[in-house]
């Protein structure tokens, strides 16, 4: 009731109080005595709720203030609409100040707080508070009177109630207060919560093995509704999926793991069972892909079983990743692909024996299989320490012409990082923008990235480099790098027996020469055998006829001319015979032939002459248990000479067997060669070089 009428009733107030003020005033406002009207205005002492008030001239400018000391900021700056209204804590209005009723002199501006108000309705509250306190006081005191005969025993059951309600713990039980029939109640309540316990205890124990066995599944576990929603799943797949198994609760399956690709066959398979019982993949296993929780897919392999329980049903999912398995079959089966290219490429080398050939088939097939974008063979120089551009690749001959790399090119090994390889190291270069050094740097500016060189090995030997080069960066991987390092062990492999094919060809054709030379020695022999007899028989029958034919002319004084004509014929014809045996004895008899003398480097003499003669210092002693270490030690920059290869290489061969010979215990055989200077022979004209 206050609220509603104190606004009104000091409304009214303030009104009456304004006009009594304004009625004063006039005379103040009409002759501008400002005297006069802070005296009016100081009679609102008598009211203590006037918080404020000022006088208005016609103007609207401040007249007169109350309290004097009021700052000016603490007052409307222009008298506002005529009428009183509430701001906020106070009541405050504009009254007219009029002269007859008609002439308006001013305007009283009266501001009043609601500190009256208050009062009354703190008077009020604490007369409310008290019949409050009374109230339960009285409450309180019956509730203590009736508790012990009727709510006692009610409360006790709802608050065991409430304690196995809040707590899930059944193995509280209700305090029986009495045999009423509330003691009953209590008893069977009691019976109750020990059933549900046991029950309870059981389920928890299940729970507990099956949350067990799903938590050491190796597998991810996933069970959802027939909604698609997630239900439950294990930590396996919160580590699988990156979700937890809080945040996976409740989402729909298909928006959390399903690739946009099955979503839509998921979710006609999840209709499709629940309108017919029956469903495509279920209890098989089937391969398919996975989203992980950054959007990443991943392949893995499920199997889908559904649950019914009533008219529940659910399904779930046992979910393998086979990232590493699918990754182990796909090494596996590049793995076999290079082993399948190695065979291929093994036997096409297999059945070629001149070293350019060989070469030519590797390159061919490293640039059609592997593929690379560039790929050459080079040889090695020892001496030189330089490799040679051997081959390129066809596919490869615009790049050799932009960088310089076409055949008998040279490449300077210390200068380009490949001491390492003809060391017998595969050398791998994946960024070759990022080495400064000449050979890579010119292979960067025609478009490569990456570059593996592997060594031509052959028992500790490099004779050789296989290059292959990509325009990726990276753009070889380890199985790569590994095949091409078996390929240049099979290459390597294949040139030496190139290398000992040719050396034995040769060996072969010396042979086959020497051979016909003793058969045409023992032709000769045995023609000249027959020839000597023949010559022999024929010196044995002429003789007589030269010796008396000879006789007669010298002696005989009396021959006739005619006679000694005749005889002069006979001694001719027997002369001519004479001449015809000694020819035939000259026809077998052996004479020097004219040698030919051709330049002979002994840098690749003697390999051919240690290939030739391995088996008699390296296998054969090593059969008896007998070691010979052989060591070559060859001058740099050996001249050639003159001579003829294949007697020079039976003369090495010779001295080799020899000294193996003279080492019936081992030991170490030693092969040198040296350039000296000499002065010929009388000590004038220039110096030879002999070695």
């Amino acid at each position: 009731y206050e609220l509603l009428t104190f606004p009104q009733t000091a409304v009214r107030n303030l009104s009456t109080l304004g006009e009594i003020i304004a009625a004063n005033s006039t005379a103040a406002l009409a002759f501008k005595n400002q005297d006069d009207a802070k005296e009016i205005l100081a009679a609102l002492k008598a009211n203590r709720h006037i918080v404020a008030a000022a006088l208005y001239d016609q103007e609207g400018k401040l007249f007169s203030k109350y309290p004097a000391d009021l700052p000016a900021d603490a007052l409307p700056v222009t008298p506002g609409v005529d009428g009183y209204r509430f701001e906020r804590s106070h009541l405050a209005g504009f009254q007219p100040v009029e002269e007859g009723g008609n002439k308006r002199l001013g305007t009283l501006y009266l501001k009043s707080d609601m500190e009256a108000m208050y009062q009354r309705f703190r008077l009020y509250g604490t007369i409310s508070l008290l019949a409050m306190a009374v109230s339960l006081l009285v409450a309180y005191a019956l509730s203590r009177v009736l508790q012990q005969q009727i709510s006692r025993p009610i409360l006790a059951l709802a608050e065991t109630a409430r304690a196995v309600s809040d707590r899930r713990d059944y193995s509280v039980r209700a305090t029986k207060l009495g045999q009423d029939e509330v003691g009953l109640l209590t008893d069977a309540f009691n019976h109750m919560l020990t059933q549900i316990h046991g029950q309870n205890q059981a389920l928890r124990e299940s729970e507990e093995r099956l949350r067990g066995i799903l938590n050491s599944a190796l597998s991810a576990v996933v069970v959802i509704d027939a909604a698609g929603r997630v239900i439950d799943w294990n930590p396996r797949a919160e580590n699988m999926f990156g979700w937890t198994r809080a945040e996976a609760a409740g989402q729909k399956l298909a928006e959390t793991i399903i690739p946009p690709q099955y979503r839509e066959a998921h979710e006609r398979g999840l209709a499709h069972y629940l309108a017919t019982g029956e469903g495509p993949v279920l209890n098989r296993l089937i391969e398919l892909s996975a989203l992980r929780r950054d959007g990443s897919e991943f392949p893995v392999e499920l199997s889908v079983s559904p649950l019914k329980t009533g008219d529940l049903v659910t399904f779930c999912g046992f979910i393998t990743d086979i990232t590493d398995r699918k990754d182990a079959e796909t090494k596996l089966q590049a793995q076999l692909s290079r082993l399948d290219l190695l065979n291929q490429i093994t036997r096409a080398i297999g059945e070629r024996q001149d070293l350019q050939s060989i070469f030519q088939t590797v390159v061919r097939s490293v640039e059609d299989s592997l593929p690379i974008d560039f790929g050459c063979v080079c040889r090695y120089d020892q001496v030189r320490q330089l490799l040679t551009v051997a081959h390129v690749g066809v596919g490869s001959q615009a790049l050799a012409l932009e960088l310089a790399l076409t055949e008998q090119a040279d490449i300077p090994v210390d200068k380009n990082g490949l001491s390492y390889c003809v060391r017998g190291q595969l050398v791998y270069e994946p960024d070759i923008t990022a080495v400064q050094m000449p050979f890579l740097h010119r292979l960067a500016r025609a478009g490569l990235g990456s570059v593996v060189a592997a060594p031509l090995l052959v028992e500790s030997n490099v004779f050789g480099v296989l290059i292959a080069a990509r325009r990726q960066v990276h753009g070889f991987s380890s199985g790569e790098c590994e095949f091409l390092r078996q390929l240049s062990e099979h290459v390597a492999l294949a040139a030496h027996q190139a290398q000992l094919y040719t050396a034995l060809q040769q060996a072969y054709d010396d042979l086959r020469q020497t051979q016909q030379v003793v058969l045409q020695q023992e032709r000769l022999r045995a023609l000249g055998q027959m020839a000597s007899g023949i010559a022999h028989d024929i010196n044995n029958a002429i003789s007589p006829i030269s010796l008396y034919t000879e006789s007669l002319l010298e002696r005989e004084p009396n021959l006739s001319a005619r006679a000694r004509d005749q005889l002069v014929t006979i001694q001719r014809a027997i002369d001519d015979v004479a001449l015809s045996v000694s020819r035939m004895q000259e026809f077998y008899r052996q004479h020097e032939s004219q040698l030919t003398l051709l330049p002979v480097d002994f840098t690749r003499l003697l390999p051919q002459v240690l290939d030739l003669t391995r088996a008699r210092w390296s296998d054969m002693p090593q059969q008896r248990g007998l070691v010979i270490d052989l060591h070559t030690d060859l001058a740099p920059d050996l001249p050639a000479i003159q001579g003829v290869e294949s007697e020079l290489r039976e003369a090495l061969i010779n001295l080799i067997f020899n000294a193996v010979d003279a080492m019936p215990e081992g030991g170490t055989l030693t092969l040198r060669t040296r350039t000296v200077t000499a002065v010929p022979p009388g000590g004038a004209g220039d110096a030879l070089t002999q070695v």
